[in-house]
């Protein structure tokens, strides 16, 4: 516990919160301008007159924000520490390098997370009141539409997380924060546009894509606990 704790005071973790906040909100009000679309635009898009297409156009736009929100921590985190001046300290740690690696990863991964599902399921509960307020009534999508918002709440966490690390892997073999973050942006113009194809079995695609980047996360981030574990400063 000390190890998170001094990575928590070490970070200053309220300042990614706020920025998570900020995700957020603009996720939100672009959702709110989506159901006004949907109820007084003059083409009825599935994707705006329906909660499922709402909720797919939420959670496709909380993955890529999110994605990117984990590759911006982890550029600065993990990329910036271990292929900067700071790496010769960390090394000097009497804690084992892959140690203070999953503490680091565990972190961004739990805060992204956390975030990520927090900030979806806020996002339609104000969606659904602004919907009841103004008396716009998008198409029902089933019986189990609240239990498939809360699975695919916790996936949009989890494709988050995974895309941070890939991203976060091919950052610092090419040493460098700019191609983290850019590694991200380009993973998250595939990944949320598969999810907002599919609103109807939104939660079958993202868990295929969860297990897919899961399986790619799982390799990449074996060959960065593996590289940092040989790294020489």
């Amino acid at each position: 516990m000390k190890l998170y704790e001094l990575e928590l005071m070490k970070i200053r973790v309220s300042t990614y919160l706020r920025a998570a906040a900020g995700i957020c909100a603009c996720v939100l009000a672009l959702g709110i301008t989506c159901l006004f679309l949907g109820m007084y635009g003059q083409e009825k898009e599935l994707l705006l007159t329906t909660w499922s297409g709402l909720y797919a156009l939420e959670s496709a736009l909380t993955v890529g924000c999110f994605g990117v929100f984990a590759a911006v921590f982890a550029a600065k985190v993990i990329v910036d520490e271990y292929c900067g001046k700071k790496a010769m300290l960390l090394f000097t740690y009497p804690v084992s390098r892959k140690r203070i690696l999953h503490v680091k990863s565990r972190m961004i991964a739990g805060i992204t997370m956390a975030a990520a599902f927090a900030g979806n399921m806020a996002d339609m509960g104000i969606l659904y009141l602004v919907s009841r307020v103004f008396g716009i009534s998008p198409d029902k999508s089933g019986r189990y539409f609240v239990i498939q918002v809360l699975l695919s709440s916790l996936l949009t966490g989890v494709l988050s997380a995974e895309i941070g690390t890939i991203a976060t892997v091919i950052g610092w073999k090419k040493r460098s924060m700019t191609v983290t973050i850019v590694s991200a942006v380009i993973l998250v113009c595939f990944v949320p546009n598969l999810i907002a194809s599919q609103p109807e079995i939104i939660g079958w695609t993202m868990l295929l894509a969860a297990l897919l980047l899961g399986m790619a996360a799982g390799l990449t981030r074996h060959m960065l606990t593996d590289g940092i574990e040989e790294m020489e400063v």
